[in-house]
């Protein structure tokens, strides 16, 4: 495990030596954004620090309002509203589905936020199949299901199928819940994610989305948005109302970094499209919503040599500390065509060098001899 003292959302610092760094989730390079990072400053000298109030405190400051405005109409949905961390918003929607009576599933790459019941696990390759999750909706006994997934699976650089959403059995109640910590700032006409997309497949099916604002969006907040009568209780329950708001500054950041949040989307598709050549298509997957590229295959020699070419990239087991490790590469905004043309040359050197390596092994392979009876 590598330790650093000072990080950005292009560089680290190992050792007083320099490294270029492909595993940020923050797409947009907003949290080391000199521009984004004096927005913040005034937010913090306006309210200080933190405000240590509940939300339905007889004392309300009007910016959380003002922001979960700009959400309702960033997303599209009937309400919003803002938590401390997109953890803490999976786990108020998950109390807030079992107090309500829903059986609740969920997928095997969902947050563990929202993990709820080991039996209701589904596996991703399930919900890629419409006639399973049909299936399994229809033979289910009770009418209420509540069914958490990804919006994209950042782990492997694929897109959820929501085909399925199209044949829902109109006696059930499905509430969705769409975690889009990986698509909101990135994806959409305008940075909204993907919640506009997955509704328009079925307009008529409650959905509910949790997401990190620490991804794309710079900020150290959760979301949680959807259809008023959700929104409705979870602002009444006791989850909401106990815990603490989002630091305001990271608020006040949010509401007036639109137009920067615009221009680094932008940025980011142009870096994207000169990493993704024919050559990096052959050994990676990714797909349009997503500036993640998983490589087909692990491969820990590629992480080393990148290493000692002064390069990191996303490397590790994950969800558990005995899964099999996943080797990434992440583009954000804060990286220029330099630093991703150098990296393209990098990788194509390993795999170059790897070629001539496996050619020559088998040169100086000994072929079998048969012993004559």
């Amino acid at each position: 495990m590598l330790h650093t003292k000072i990080i950005s959302n292009r560089q680290v610092i190992i050792n007083d030596k320099k490294y270029l760094y492909f595993a940020s989730n923050s797409y947009l390079g907003l949290s080391t954004n000199p521009q984004f990072l004096r927005i913040l400053v005034k937010g913090v000298q306006k309210y200080g620090s933190q405000i240590g109030i509940s939300r339905k405190s007889n004392f309300k400051v009007s910016l959380y309002q003002e922001v979960e405005d700009y959400l309702k109409r960033w997303l599209r949905v009937e309400d919003a509203v803002v938590v401390s961390s997109g953890t803490v918003a999976g786990q108020i929607m998950t109390k807030i589905v079992i107090e309500n009576g829903y059986d609740l599933y969920y997928a095997e790459d969902a947050h563990p936020s929202l993990w709820y019941n080991r039996k209701h696990f589904i596996e991703n390759s399930f919900l890629m199949s419409p006639s399973k999750i049909i299936q399994l909706m229809k033979d289910y006994r009770t009418q209420k299901i509540a069914i958490a997934v990804n919006s994209t699976d950042p782990l492997h650089a694929k897109i959820i199928n929501f085909d399925w959403l199209k044949n829902i059995p109109r006696s059930k109640d499905l509430l969705l819940i769409i975690d889009d910590s990986h698509g909101i700032g990135i994806n959409g006409e305008e940075g909204e994610g993907l919640i506009t997309y997955i509704r328009s497949i079925n307009p008529s099916i409650k959905i509910a989305m949790v997401a990190s604002m620490g991804k794309a969006l710079g900020c150290q907040a959760g979301i949680i948005a959807g259809n008023k009568d959700i929104l409705e209780y979870i602002k009444k329950s006791s989850h909401f109302i106990s815990a603490s708001p989002p630091a305001p500054s990271y608020m006040y950041a949010f509401l007036h970094s639109e137009q920067m949040r615009k221009k680094q989307i932008n940025k980011l598709k142009t870096l994207k499209n000169s990493f993704n050549s024919d050559f990096i298509q052959k050994l990676t997957v990714t797909s349009e919503h997503t500036p993640i590229f998983c490589f087909k295959e692990p491969d820990n020699d590629l992480y080393e040599y990148l290493y000692s070419k002064k390069v990191i990239i996303s490397h590790f087991p994950y969800p558990h500390s005995y899964s099999k490790s996943i080797t990434r590469i992440i583009i954000n905004a804060n990286f220029n065509t330099e630093d991703i043309l150098n990296l393209v040359k990098r990788i194509s050197t390993y795999y170059k060098k790897k070629k001539i390596t496996e050619i020559k092994s088998i040169r100086t392979r000994k072929p079998r001899t048969r012993k004559i009876k």
